[in-house]
């Protein structure tokens, strides 16, 4: 199985899908409702259509069950799925792709592992997979700024594809979807040189930093997180499977927010369902948990006096 690696994970994403056009028909591509909106901008650059399927409640991604049932239905119109796993919850999909590539061999199954921790060697993927990809770049477990590899399948296509980039471009593209997503407006997209090619790094350098890195996050995620578990009431925690962030369910995440800020600390939100920019089909399940979901950093930018100071706001305030 080949590695490639880019200068984002999204580039090896936009690269696979334009090298392996041949593979794809005029079906679409069966994403999750509270999926990354780059992932739709990139599918949209490359002119591959896709539609959004709603969440398991237990996972947090792509409901297994519904993302068969909704290939059966109508196999002729769907390429592919790409799989999220989401808050780096590490799931065993080799049943889910390996049904779908017996009985539909086609589809193109792709394997976004980008909120896990890399895994540079592949011991992870699983060999029906089409493309599995891994990322480095702002707020990863492993954080680099940039950076991404990913695991192509054995029937893939990969060749080089350059266009120019332009920073301004990018983080106009970035401003205009933080836009339609706070006021619920279509987001038309618009193809310019957003999206970046050329890697600064060599494969070497990138893949030895990415191995002695990885202990040193996982210790301060673990040393932040056994505050926010000893501090925090059980019953809003997301769950320990969850290894991006610490992940808290409340009836009162805006209040909560404001509290964290107005304090001088910082925590965020999560991806709100895309269907109100994208189009589709309503996601109740991921739209329950995107009004309640709270992420608290566990990362080299928080420390442990922070992480206190963290629970005590969310004590103070919680509902």
């Amino acid at each position: 199985m080949k590695r490639v690696i880019e200068a984002r994970a999204s580039t090896i994403l936009f690269k696979f899908l334009i090298n392996n056009q041949g593979l794809l028909r005029n079906g679409k591509f069966l994403l999750p409702a509270n999926i990354c909106p780059i992932i739709p901008v990139v599918f949209s650059k490359a002119k591959v259509f896709f539609e959004f399927l709603d969440i398991s409640p237990q996972t947090q991604s792509l409901d297994q069950d519904a993302v068969y049932s909704r290939i059966q239905r109508d196999p002729d119109t769907i390429n592919g799925v790409l799989f999220v796993h989401s808050y780096g919850y590490k799931q065993n999909i080799s049943s889910l792709f390996k049904t779908i590539s017996i009985k539909w061999p086609e589809k193109i199954l792709i394997d976004d592992q980008c909120s896990c921790i890399p895994d540079i060697n592949g011991e992870s993927i699983s060999k029906f997979s089409s493309l599995t990809l891994f990322s480095t770049g702002y707020a990863k477990h492993v954080e680099f700024g940039k950076g991404g590899f990913g695991f192509l399948g054995e029937r893939a296509i990969y060749k080089d594809y350059r266009e120019p980039f332009n920073e301004l471009a990018h983080q106009q593209l970035v401003e205009q979807m933080k836009f339609a997503l706070s006021n619920d407006l279509p987001f038309k997209y618009q193809d310019v040189a957003w999206l970046k090619f050329d890697q600064e790094f060599s494969e070497k350098d990138y893949f030895n930093k990415i191995k002695i890195t990885i202990p040193e996050a996982l210790k301060c995620k673990q040393r932040i997180n056994r505050i926010y578990a000893e501090n925090l009431p059980s019953e809003i925690h997301l769950g320990s499977k969850f290894t991006w962030r610490f992940n808290l369910q409340v009836s009162n995440k805006e209040k909560i927010l404001n509290k964290i800020f107005e304090n001088g600390l910082f925590a965020s939100s999560h991806y709100k369902p895309l269907s109100s920019v994208f189009g589709g089909e309503e996601a109740p399940v991921a739209d329950r948990f995107y009004k309640r979901m709270i992420n608290l950093f566990n990362d080299h930018r928080f420390n442990e006096e922070m992480a206190f100071s963290m629970c005590k706001i969310i004590k103070k305030n919680i509902i």
